[in-house]
C-alpha cells in the first residue's frame, strides 16, 4: 500500500506533523500566557500594597498635621512633636488590617523623631515597624533594611547603650 501510495502516505505523514507541531506550539504559547499573566497579577498586587503605603503615609501626614484630626483643631497652636505625638497616637488602629502601611509610617514617624532629636520616640517607632516587618516577612528580608539603620542610627546618635541591645 505505501510504495502504490508514497505521496498520498507522505502527505498524510506531513499533515499529521503539522497538526502535532501546531499542538504542541499551542501549548507552549498556552503555558507562557499563564506564566505571562500570574507575573502581571503578582505586578499589579506589589502595585496595590505600594498605593496602599502611600496611602497611608498622606494619610498619616494629613492626620499629623490637623486636616483630618478634629482633635488637632481644639484649642491653640500645636508645636511639631505634639503634631507627631497626636499622629502617632493612634496609628495602629488607623491601619489596623494594613501591616506594611502601618510599618512605612511607624518607619517614616520615627525618622522624623530621629531628626528632631526625640531618640526614645524614634525607638519606640521604629522598634514597632522592625517587629512588624519581620513578622510579615522574616528576619532577613530586604524590607528590615532600612527601619533597622536608622535603629543604629538613633542609638548611634543618642549613645544610649540598651538601645544597641533591643536591636
Amino acid at each position: 500500500f505505501t510504495r502504490r501510495h508514497r505521496i498520498a502516505v507522505l502527505s498524510g505523514a506531513v499533515v499529521c506533523l503539522s497538526l502535532l507541531t501546531g499542538i504542541v506550539g499551542t501549548t507552549v504559547g498556552m503555558f507562557e500566557a499563564w506564566l505571562q499573566r500570574d507575573e502581571a497579577e503578582h505586578a499589579r498586587q506589589r502595585a496595590m500594597q505600594e498605593l496602599r503605603k502611600a496611602d497611608a503615609g498622606r494619610e498619616f501626614i494629613l492626620y499629623g498635621l490637623g486636616f483630618d484630626n478634629p482633635a488637632a483643631s481644639e484649642g491653640g497652636e500645636l508645636t511639631v512633636r505634639e503634631m507627631l505625638a497626636l499622629a502617632g497616637s493612634n496609628i495602629g488602629t488607623r491601619f489596623r488590617g494594613q501591616p506594611q502601611a502601618e510599618a512605612a509610617v511607624r518607619s517614616m514617624l520615627g525618622r522624623i523623631y530621629q531628626q528632631i532629636q526625640d531618640f526614645d520616640a524614634a525607638h519606640e517607632q521604629l522598634q514597632r515597624a522592625i517587629e512588624i516587618l519581620d513578622e510579615l516577612f522574616g528576619p532577613e528580608d530586604p524590607a528590615l533594611f532600612w527601619p533597622t539603620f536608622y535603629m543604629f542610627k538613633t542609638a548611634l546618635e543618642a549613645r544610649d547603650e540598651p538601645m544597641w541591645k533591643l536591636a
